[in-house]
């Protein structure tokens, strides 16, 4: 066992003098948190390091500068790729199967660290075998970069048959991030925390409201700190903190009012928090609309009609993102740009009226091969008009088109079709039998599909995803150029779980979805075609979920899991992910 034993006597000393074994609170199930305990050479008290390569090149230190107390971690290194780590040791989370925890740490970053979190479960003690351990499940978040203090929090749910946890903070790219504050705590275990609202305008032209309700769920009065970040699209980020003590089992609403206009969309961060700026007991990240939100569902794929789909109206969804009475008194009209076509009916599809959810339709009539928007423009009794531009297009006639309608049925060539695939079908002469079995689609064998093997599809009556295990854009050029007007076509199978490849969404997003860099990303190379991509069921599947047009929902059985539990992680991801992509289940 490698774990740090030093000061063995300082350490019983201090559990002697009735001293919390963790930083923070006692809720917190990690040990030596803010590293601030004693240290082996470089290696802080409960926490170990490993080197996934084994190259020698990346280092960890405890250095001085944190940011909860005077210490902090140091991962360094001086190259990319580098794959090393600061891994906790584990905790027992048997007691917490099918429970909420949150997992936070503030980091760091100078130049290119490329820094991560991973957070794994294992069925069996990890301190016999450690990384030889079979993982029963994992998930790694990617944490960008920033020269300052930054707080990374997230919800993961202690899956069944869990026993130990293992927090693995890394470095991974040429340079240098810092760690402190790390926690792992059930989520409301000292404080409840629902949110009520984010961003509602409550009176115009610049006020905006959060609401919160707290709960101390504990014997003891709890100090509250809720932290706001306020994030425009451009500007300075600002901050606002509200402060409130809670008595034992007591209940209260918190509203905290910020400047900000009406018009103008923005994101929030918030971290309710204890007195101590580690303590999280809940985060939130929500992007926050203008005073109207609205989005196209119709047509459903990508926001592009096509000639083998018929859409007679473009559909839009919306709301009014403001108080009942600021809501009532907004008048709403549209206009499809390019053609001229105006309303101001709307559907109401809640008793909540103008508030939303509504639908309002307009004709696709005259509509021609181009781009197109639709203009949603929101005015309030009291002020100006918000305007919010929709991108709309009609894609070239193409003879064969895989795409999906408003109610997620796929059409293919036309044609209205269940999909059922079947992925590691190497060998051509086997599609005969595939297709008996009641298949109608396979994911290619190998990065280079071949000719041959789509032949052998369309004579089957077949079709093929195209799939790449790497991102490179020249081969998805190559790729598009080659198969894109093949009637064998099915679609484009993107990296499969990427969170388990180190692949960012952000990455992941300018590959398939929308490019700035030399090479085209595949959904502007090929607008008939669907990028598929296949996610596990854990808390990334939605940011990963937006660089693709489907979504599969992956998952292997694991001997410790029944199958309805594999199916219930299943459809428990599937509800993370936005309404307006289908979404299929795939179990290995």
């Amino acid at each position: 066992m490698r774990w740090h034993r030093a000061a063995i006597i300082c350490v019983m000393l201090v559990v002697a003098l009735g001293l919390a074994a963790s930083d923070a609170s006692a809720q917190n199930l990690l040990r030596n948190a803010r590293f601030e305990g004693a240290t082996a050479g470089d290696v802080p008290e409960s926490w170990s390091f490993h080197d996934f390569r084994d190259d020698g090149l990346a280092h960890g230190r405890v250095v001085r500068g944190g940011n909860a107390g005077p210490q902090c971690l140091e991962l360094k290194s001086p190259v990319f790729p580098a794959n090393y780590a600061c891994y906790s040791r584990p905790m027992n989370v048997g007691d917490l199967v099918g429970d909420e925890m949150i997992v936070s740490c503030f980091f760091k970053t100078a130049e290119h660290p490329q820094a991560s979190v991973t957070i794994a479960t294992y069925a069996d003690d990890f301190t016999r075998l450690e990384f030889d351990t079979s993982e029963l499940d994992s998930e790694t978040y990617h944490l960008g970069e920033s020269s300052r203090w930054t707080l990374f929090a997230t919800h993961v749910r202690c899956k069944p048959g869990a026993r130990d946890l293992v927090v693995m903070l890394r470095v991974n790219g040429g340079g240098t991030v810092c760690y402190d504050g790390v926690g792992v705590r059930p989520v409301d275990g000292e404080v409840a925390v629902s949110l009520d609202q984010a961003g509602v305008i409550t009176k115009l032209p610049a006020t905006r409201t959060l609401s919160l309700t707290l709960r101390n769920v504990t014997d003891g009065e709890l100090p509250v700190r809720v932290n706001l970040e306020v994030i425009p699209e451009t500007g300075k980020r600002r901050t606002k903190v509200a402060n409130t003590t809670l008595a034992p089992d007591q209940t209260r609403r918190l509203d905290l009012a910020y400047p900000f206009d009406y018009r103008q969309p923005h994101g929030l961060r918030v971290a309710v928090t204890g007195l101590e700026p580690d303590t999280i007991y809940q985060q939130y990240a929500r992007p926050v609309a203008g005073l109207v939100d609205a989005h196209v569902v119709e047509p459903a794929f990508r926001s592009t009609l096509l000639s083998s789909i018929p859409t007679e109206d473009v559909v839009v969804e919306g709301r009014i993102n403001a108080s009942p009475e600021i809501a009532r008194a907004t008048v709403v009209t549209a206009q499809l740009v390019g053609t001229g076509a105006t309303t101001s009916d709307l559907e109401f599809l809640s008793d909540e009226g103008m508030a939303g959810p509504w639908r309002l339709r307009l004709p696709a009539e005259g509509m021609l091969t181009d781009n197109y928007q639709v203009d949603i423009r929101a005015t309030p009794r009291r002020g100006a008009e918000h305007l919010l531009s929709l991108p709309l297009s009609r894609s070239r006639f193409a003879a064969y088109e895989v795409a999906y309608d408003a109610d997620h049925r796929l059409y293919v060539h036309g044609q209205p079709v269940f999909p059922m695939g079947m992925y590691r079908v190497p060998f051509a002469e086997d599609l005969p039998v595939v297709r008996d079995a009641g298949f109608n689609f396979v994911v290619s064998p190998s990065r280079s599909v071949s000719y041959l093997f789509t032949q052998a599809a369309r004579d089957a009556g077949m079709m093929v995803a195209v799939s790449s295990t790497a991102f490179d854009g020249k081969f998805w050029t190559n790729m598009t150029d080659k198969y894109r007007r093949d009637e064998a076509l099915f679609g484009w199978y993107g990296l499969e779980t990427p969170d388990m490849q180190d692949a960012s969404p952000e990455t992941m997003l300018q590959v398939y979805r929308q490019s700035p860099g030399p090479y085209k990303a595949v959904a502007e190379m090929d607008a008939h075609h669907p990028i598929i991509l296949a996610l596990r069921p854990n808390s990334t599947m939605r940011k990963f979920a937006e660089s693709a047009d489907i979504v599969v929902a992956w998952t292997a059985p694991i001997p410790r899991w029944p199958l309805t539990t594999v199916c219930d992680s299943v459809r428990e991801a599937i509800a993370t992910v936005e309404g307006r992509k289908p979404v299929w289940a795939a179990i290995q």
